[in-house]
C-alpha cells in the first residue's frame, strides 16, 4: 500500500499535513523536513517520544535531497552521492549503490583533447595541494598560488607537459570551488575541519536516487499525521516557557522545544525568519561568518549519444581561448558565465543523459538565464572543446537552489573569517535555553556539524544529536 508519506518521498505534492489541534500545541516542533529534520524525527520516535510535529516550507519532504525521474531513471537535482557511514549503513544491503567512476576525459580550450594520463595527473596535482600544509589564516586562492607550480613539478617530468599543466590551473580552481560550493577562492579558507570518513568510498545511486536513503531511514515510521507542508516559518518568539512559531500562511504553533533545521542560506537571509528576541550576537556572528554558496547542475537528454566517456572536464586556458565567441548571457570583467563550465558527468542507467556542472561566481546568474541561453552555451562548448556537432538535447532539467527562498543555496563551507574565528560551527550548533534552563531552540543541519558539514551524513548526525538532547531532558522513562 502506498501511503501519503511514501507519495511525498516520491515527489508527489500534498497540500498540507494533517495536524488539526485546536491550539496547535506540541512538546516539540521540528522546522524543516530535510535530512536533519527527518533524522531527528526518527530518533524521537525510536525512543517513544511522539509528541512532535514537523513544519516544512515546501510541498515535498527531503530538503536538499531531491530525486526525480528523468529520461530512463531517477536522478538527483540536489545531494548526489552516497559518502558517509550514516548514509551508507542505511542502504548498503539494498543493492542500489555503485562505486562512482573517477576517470575523466580532459579537454583544453586551446590544446584540445588531453591524454587520459595527463588529465589524471591534474587530479594528482589537486591531491598534493590538499595534503600540503595549510596556513590557518590564508585563503584557498593563496594556497593554490603558493603550491601549484611545485605540485605540477612533482607530477610531470616532461617540460612540455609541465608548461601545459601550468595552463590548466583553471581545473584546480574549479575543483576547489565545486567541492566547497563557493563563489570565490579568496573567500574560501585554505584550512578547514572537514573529515573524510575512514576508508572513504563514494557511491552513486545507480539510477535509484538519493530518495532511497529517506525511505530506509524511516521505514518503520509513518509521518503522515505529523508533517505540515507548505508551512514556511516566518517568525519565532522564544525565551519564555514556550516558543511561538508563525508560518507564512498565518498559522501559529506552540512548543517547549524547537529543532531548527533550515539551511544556513535561509538563516543568513535576514527577512526569511524573524527571531524575537534577536538571536545572541555569537550566534548571529557564526551565521554571518560561515560560507554558503551554490553550484549549478543541468540534466540533459540527447536523442543521440555523441560521447564515449560521459565524464569530461573542460579546462580554460589562462592565456586566452575562453568562450569569447559566445556572447549570450552574463559577463563580468571580461569573463563569461560559460567559462565556469566544469564539465559533464554520467547519469547512471541513463545512457543518453548527462549532467552539465557549473561552479563559481556566476552560479546565481546562471539560474536566471533562460533555458535557450543555457542550452545554446552548452552546445557551443561541446563544439569548441570536443569538436563534435552534437544533436541538441530534447529534454533538460535544472534546480535553482540559490533563488529558492526555502534553500538559498546548496551547502556550507569554511571561510577565511570563520576559520580564523575557530568556533563558528560550534556557536551555530549551540542550543538556546528557556528561562527554566532547558534547551529551547536547537540547531541542526549540515552547517551545524564541525567535521561532516556539506554532507547528508553530517545532517543526519546533527538531527540525531538535537533529538537526543531533548530526550535526555526527560530521562529514560518520561517521554511525552
Amino acid at each position: 500500500m502506498i501511503t501519503p508519506w511514501l507519495l511525498v518521498l516520491l515527489g508527489v505534492a500534498i497540500a498540507n499535513g494533517g495536524v488539526t489541534k485546536e491550539r496547535n500545541s506540541s512538546r516539540v516542533v521540528i522546522v524543516g523536513a530535510g535530512a536533519a529534520g527527518l533524522a531527528a524525527s526518527k530518533r524521537l520516535l525510536d525512543h517513544g517520544f511522539d509528541d512532535f510535529i514537523i513544519l516544512e516550507a515546501n510541498d515535498r519532504v527531503g530538503g536538499r535531497i531531491h530525486s526525480v525521474r528523468f529520461g530512463d531513471a531517477i536522478i538527483d537535482l540536489g545531494a548526489e552521492y552516497c559518502a558517509g557511514e550514516g548514509v551508507y549503513n542505511l542502504v548498503k544491503d539494498l543493492g542500489v549503490l555503485k562505486p562512482k567512476g573517477t576517470v575523466s576525459n580532459g579537454y583544453h580550450s586551446t590544446s584540445g583533447s588531453l591524454e587520459p594520463t595527463f588529465t589524471n595527473g591534474l587530479f594528482g596535482v589537486h591531491s598534493i595541494l590538499e595534503s600540503a600544509e595549510k596556513d590557518n589564516r590564508s585563503s584557498r586562492a593563496a594556497h593554490i598560488q603558493k603550491f601549484f607550480k611545485s605540485a605540477v613539478v612533482q607530477i610531470y617530468g616532461d617540460e612540455h607537459e609541465r608548461h601545459l599543466a601550468y595552463d590548466c590551473v583553471d581545473l584546480i580552481e574549479k575543483i576547489n570551488l565545486i567541492y566547497a560550493s563557493a563563489f570565490f577562492l579568496e573567500d574560501l579558507s585554505a584550512a578547514d575541519s572537514h573529515v573524510d570518513y575512514p576508508g572513504k568510498v563514494v557511491y552513486n545511486w545507480n539510477g535509484h536516487g538519493f530518495q532511497t536513503v529517506l525511505r530506509a531511514l524511516l521505514k518503520d515510521h509513518n509521518l503522515d499525521d505529523r508533517i505540515n507542508l507548505n508551512s514556511a516559518v516566518r517568525k519565532i518568539e522564544w525565551g519564555s516557557e514556550e516558543v511561538k512559531l508563525t508560518t507564512s500562511n498565518g498559522a501559529e504553533f506552540f512548543a517547549e522545544h524547537v529543532i531548527l533545521t533550515p539551511s544556513l542560506g535561509v538563516l543568513k537571509h535576514k527577512r526569511a525568519i524573524s527571531f524575537y528576541p534577536p538571536l545572541p550576537a555569537e550566534k548571529v556572528d557564526a551565521i554571518d561568518m560561515l560560507g554558503y554558496g551554490t553550484t549549478n547542475a543541468i540534466a540533459l537528454y540527447f536523442p543521440e549519444r555523441w560521447w564515449t566517456n560521459p565524464n569530461m572536464v573542460f579546462i580554460f586556458s589562462k592565456t586566452g581561448g575562453g568562450v569569447s565567441g559566445f556572447t549570450e548571457g552574463p559577463r563580468r570583467n571580461g569573463k563569461s558565465w560559460l567559462d565556469t563550465l566544469f564539465g559533464f558527468t554520467a547519469l547512471e542507467q541513463n545512457p543518453n543523459a548527462l549532467f552539465a556542472s557549473f561552479t563559481g561566481e556566476f552560479a546565481p546568474d546562471i539560474e536566471l538565464c533562460s533555458d535557450d541561453v543555457i542550452i545554446d552555451g552548452i552546445m557551443y562548448a561541446i563544439r569548441k572543446f570536443v569538436g563534435v556537432n552534437a544533436t541538441r538535447p530534447t529534454k533538460w532539467l535544472r534546480r535553482n537552489w540559490y533563488h529558492d527562498p526555502s534553500m538559498r543555496g546548496t551547502y556550507s563551507y569554511e571561510t577565511v573569517r570563520s576559520w580564523r574565528n575557530g568556533a563558528a560551527r560550534e556557536n551555530l550548533a549551540k542550543p538556546l535555553a528557556s528561562r527554566a534552563g532547558r534547551p529551547q531552540l536547537l540547531f541542526a543541519g549540515e552547517a551545524a556539524h564541525r567535521e561532516y558539514y556539506a554532507t547528508v551524513h553530517g545532517a543526519f548526525e546533527t538531527g540525531y544529536r538535537e533529538a537526543e538532547r531533548i530526550i535526555n531532558c526527560y530521562g529514560p522513562t518520561k517521554k511525552n
